[in-house]
């Protein structure tokens, strides 16, 4: 083995530095959070029943540990979202009707998705939802953050009921 200079070292270790100050900076320009999506789809898109089976208010959650997706009415509006937190992208928990919660480090959403106890700080991405021949069909592939949750797709308008 040949020695290596004190120039060529200090070239060397510099040349290291440099690569991972760049590295950590790319990580950084992405953020702490998930301002991506974090779902990756594994099949197209998920039929997830009849508009009859989200009959009440609140948060289903059939889907949410093998496909990563809730399902959510609330009035008379049908949404879905990812099942995975902003912060670190674990599973979430459904608490209640209204209410989800990270079992990893205490976050927690509101019925709409939005962080109300951190670490989390970035909502829940929805996903794409539709009908197709009269049933609910989710696509993973489509996603919407916090600004877009009012865009086609993002939601299902639900008939009122027929008064009696």
């Amino acid at each position: 083995m040949s020695e290596m200079s004190r120039r060529k070292f200090a070239m060397v270790t510099a040349a290291g530095v440099c690569a991972c100050c760049a590295s950590a900076e790319a990580g950084q320009e992405r953020g702490t959070e998930s301002e991506v999506p974090a779902t990756q789809p594994e099949a197209p898109t998920i039929d997830v029943g009849t508009v009859t089976d989200f009959a009440h208010e609140g948060i289903f959650d059939r889907f949410q540990q093998p496909r990563k997706v809730l399902v959510y009415r609330q009035g008379e509006r049908l949404y879905a979202s990812t099942a995975q937190c902003s912060h670190k992208r674990c599973t979430l928990m459904v608490i209640d009707a209204t209410a989800l919660k990270c079992p990893c480090h205490g976050s927690a959403f509101d019925i709409n998705g939005v962080p109300v106890n951190g670490p989390a700080t970035v909502a829940l991405f929805r996903i794409g939802i539709s009908i197709s021949n009269g049933r609910v069909v989710v696509d993973p592939r489509q996603q919407f953050a916090e600004a877009d949750w009012e865009q086609p797709g993002a939601f299902i308008d639900l008939p009122k009921p027929a008064s009696p």
